[in-house]
This record gives structure tokens, C-alpha cells and sequence, in this order.
């Protein structure tokens, strides 16, 4: 009598592995634009929460600051994560406004400069935000795709 064994066949594996190709080539893509808004967002939230402490600042010493370092209570280059690590996905610097008769006694500019994988997000690339509120983007998608 002929028995059957368990196991699959060599087209059945191949089937699995068509499918799963098929549903990674969708799936990374993706998950890569997802981190980028995360890490977009995070940003954003790091650009605001110092330009709310140079205003705190102001109030105290009538001027604005380019140190921004010891307004989060860091050291050295600030960054957009929590922890302030080098690996997030931006650097984030301060500097006097740009206009006529500005300096950073009465103005500053916030700005957030991709880094590492995060300079592949052309969507939005650089954001700034002043000491006016005005926020800008370098990238090529609207303002509001990279603000909201």
C-alpha cells in the first residue's frame, strides 16, 4: 500500500514566497513613509516646544537666545527626539530673524534640518517656524501636508 507523506511541494513554496514578496513590496514602502511623519511630527513638536521657551526667555531677559541647548537643559547640538539623540531623524538650531533690522535681541528663527534617513523625506525637508509663528517647509508638498 502507498502512503502518503506530510510536506509541502516545491510550487506550493514558491505560491508562499510570490505572496509574500507581493505583500512586502507593499508593505515597505509604507512603513518608511510612516516613519518619516513620525519622526516629521516629533520634530515639529521639538521646533514649538523651544520656540515656547524663547518666549519664556524673553519675557525674562528681553531678548531672544541662539543657545537653545540650555533652554532643554542639554548640552551641545540639539536634536528633534525626547532624549535628544543623535540619531533622530533632525538637528534643530536657532538664529536671528531675517529681515530688515532684526537681530536675536527681536526675532528668531527655529529651524529643523533632516538628518541621516530623514533626508530622504522631500515632501516636507527643512521646517522652520519664526518668532512670529510663521512656519515654512522646503520640501515639495503644501504647508499644510507638512504642518497639520
Amino acid at each position: 500500500m502507498l502512503r502518503k507523506t506530510g510536506g509541502f511541494t516545491l510550487i506550493e513554496l514558491m505560491i508562499v514566497v510570490a505572496v509574500m514578496a507581493i505583500l512586502a513590496g507593499i508593505a515597505y514602502p509604507s512603513y518608511t513613509e510612516y516613519t518619516r511623519k513620525a519622526k516629521r511630527a516629533e520634530a515639529k513638536t521639538r521646533l514649538l516646544q523651544v520656540a515656547q521657551l524663547q518666549e519664556r526667555y524673553f519675557s525674562e531677559n528681553q531678548t531672544y537666545t541662539v543657545n537653545i541647548a540650555s533652554l532643554l537643559g542639554v548640552t551641545g547640538t540639539v536634536y528633534s527626539s525626547e532624549n535628544n539623540g543623535a540619531t533622530s531623524g533632525y538637528q534643530i538650531t536657532a538664529a536671528a530673524g531675517t529681515g530688515t533690522g532684526q537681530t536675536i535681541a527681536n526675532s528668531f528663527v527655529l529651524t529643523a534640518s533632516p538628518q541621516l534617513n530623514q533626508v530622504e523625506d522631500t515632501k516636507c525637508g527643512t521646517l522652520t517656524v519664526a518668532h512670529t509663528g510663521a512656519k515654512t517647509k522646503s520640501g515639495t508638498g503644501t504647508l499644510s501636508e507638512c504642518w497639520s
